[in-house]
């Protein structure tokens, strides 16, 4: 039964009750609602309507709604939302309105057509329903997630995406001509940072990134790779190597003269990696990364504090790379690697949510090694995918084991980009969920990289819909460190927002981190998901992000990984503690 007749029969000898009921929906919604004659003249009001435009009831009633009117066509409405109207009887969708003489809103405006609502029509008169909903807030918040991803928030810099970004649109360029692309690292820096703090750290390398900028040409770029790595960018290379040593000499005279910070005399060097290419001719800008980095590195075995160019014509490094893949599937086939498991538990109650499967390599020669130390070598390589099939065969089996035990856990896996575009994920992976036969469905949550979301997101789209549709929860992860639209939290049935832990680590000190973690958490319920903290290492953080309404946490303050084995015990003693 509908609402509608619902309501015909609540309401059937009780007139007096059903204009009370529509007095009180009208008079104390938070949404702005207002009924239009056929003649387009506001002819009723609620509270909300009045304060959101900004003018007294009687300055509104009967005179002709100015953002209906700016939609133009009859009755103030375009065709296409007229057409809407006469079809389906409703209309909603994103609009500006002026509200001031310098006042903007962005709100969803929702037109209904009554007489096409209703089972009778009352005479020849028409009349539509007007209701809007301020998105000020939350594009507000949008607009400063989209800022925090184009500019790092300690020296203003463009972020790496933003330079990446720049870098490939070289390509869009018609004019021919070679660039240069730098990997700039501080020599000294961590001993600074460990011996006076994060505040002097942070400190020197702002004035570092000004010297270093102020040593730039106008039309070349410098950015904040991550820690104390900087990325330049420097257009239409001469020909005269010795012409683009100057810019990179003065690059290194900048970042080692001598500074004092809060009394305090530093002094840093930095080594520079530099590669060159055509902007028609190169294939990827991961590859250029990659070789600038090389380039850095040799630059340090050199002595630091000088640059070193990469040489196309030695494939050195490239051959060491191919021994590591090998060695990496070696280390799958002897069974070598470890999977464990990170706790992820309820800010609200205490109580564990699930874990974070995560990798781990006992190397025979090097002990436990945690994924920094292979991860970035087979990034965006097939081995990449080998081994992400390879982590997701031993979560499956620990979740059956865990099942014949009576233990139930949902399981966040992370999948790589370059896995989730093969055109068989799917097919592959809902063959191993039936294959394990368990007697419940796995609880399983993929984690995708916000970038690689955003990067395939016309692709991916239809692929991440069908893995809902077989109850696989779907998580973005270290949000707010990838790029600068949202729409992907519009258009994917997303579950889960994962905060980065940069933005965590020094929220208890920094009020700016707190802004922006607020900003996060609050979006993410816009859009109607859990919310999780990574990299939570104390009590005291765990608190705060309680109280700032986010949702569930994970990082060393509550556990460290552990195997598979050690779960069962740890949730049950885990499951006592609250953090109130």
């Amino acid at each position: 039964m509908s609402i509608s007749s619902q309501l015909q029969r609540i309401f059937a000898d009780q007139p007096q009750l059903q204009a009370a009921l529509l007095s009180s929906l009208v008079d104390y919604a938070h949404e702005a609602v207002g009924l239009v004659s056929d003649t387009g003249r506001l002819i009723l009001l609620n509270p909300a309507f009045e304060g959101f435009l900004k003018f007294p009831a009687q300055d509104l009633l009967n005179r002709r709604l100015w953002f209906l009117r700016s939609l133009n066509g009859r009755r103030g409405i375009s065709s296409q939302v007229q057409q809407a109207l006469i079809e389906q009887g409703v209309w909603a969708g994103e609009y500006r309105i002026q509200t001031g003489l310098y006042d903007f809103r962005d709100i969803m405006l929702t037109l209904v057509d009554l007489a096409q609502n209703l089972d009778a029509h009352s005479g020849d008169a028409s009349y539509t329903l007007v209701i809007f909903h301020d998105l000020s807030q939350q594009k507000h918040q949008e607009l400063q997630l989209k800022q925090l991803a184009n500019f790092d928030k300690i020296t203003g810099l463009p972020s790496r995406q933003l330079f990446s970004e720049k870098v490939e649109w070289l390509k869009q360029n018609q004019q021919n001509f070679k660039f240069g692309l730098l990997c700039i690292d501080l020599d000294g820096f961590k001993l600074i940072n460990d011996q006076y703090g994060h505040d002097i750290g942070d400190k020197l390398l702002k004035k570092v990134a000004m010297r270093l900028s102020s040593k730039m040409r106008s039309e070349d770029i410098l950015s904040r790779f991550g820690g104390d790595e900087f990325l330049g960018l420097v257009h239409h290379v001469p020909d005269d190597p010795q012409l683009l040593a100057i810019l990179l000499n003065r690059l290194l005279a900048a970042a080692s003269e001598p500074m004092t910070i809060n009394g305090i005399k530093l002094q840093v060097s930095c080594s520079i990696g530099v590669t060159l290419a055509d902007n028609h001719a190169f294939e990827s800008v991961d590859i250029l990364l990659r070789q600038a980095d090389h380039a850095m590195y040799q630059a340090k075995i050199e002595g630091k504090n000088r640059y070193h160019v990469f040489d196309p014509a030695q494939e050195a490094w490239q051959k060491e790379r191919h021994s590591h893949f090998k060695r990496m599937r070696e280390a799958m086939h002897l069974d070598e690697l470890r999977v464990v498991y990170l706790p992820i538990v309820s800010l609200k109650t205490g109580e564990l949510k699930g874990a974070e499967a995560l990798v781990r390599w006992q190397h025979p020669e090097h002990g436990l090694l945690d994924p920094r130390h292979f991860m970035p070598i087979i990034e965006d390589h097939m081995v990449e995918v080998e081994l992400g099939w390879w982590v997701m065969d031993r979560v499956l089996t620990d979740m059956q084991q865990w099942q014949t035990l009576g233990f139930d856990c949902r399981v966040n896996v992370n999948v790589s980009s370059r896995q989730l575009e093969q055109g068989d994920f799917n097919e592959r992976l809902f063959h191993k969920l039936s294959h394990f036969n368990a007697p419940q469905p796995f609880k399983l949550e993929l984690e995708i990289l916000e970038s690689g979301v955003f990067e395939s997101l016309p692709d991916l789209s239809g692929k991440l819909n069908e893995l809902k549709s077989h109850d696989i929860r779907l998580a973005v992860d270290d949000f707010g460190t990838g790029y600068s639209s949202f729409d992907y939290l519009r258009k994917l049935s997303l579950d889960s927002l994962k905060v980065d832990r940069s933005f965590v680590a020094n929220m208890l000190e920094s009020a700016e981190d707190r802004a922006i973690l607020a900003s996060m958490i609050a979006l993410g319920h816009a859009f109607h998901l859990d919310v999780v903290a990574e990299g939570v290492e104390t009590l005291e953080h765990a608190k705060q992000l309680q109280t700032m309404g986010c949702d569930y946490a994970q990082g060393y303050g509550i556990a460290k990984p552990m195997p598979a084995n050690e779960l069962m015990a740890w949730a049950k003693t885990w499951s006592i503690v609250s953090f109130g």
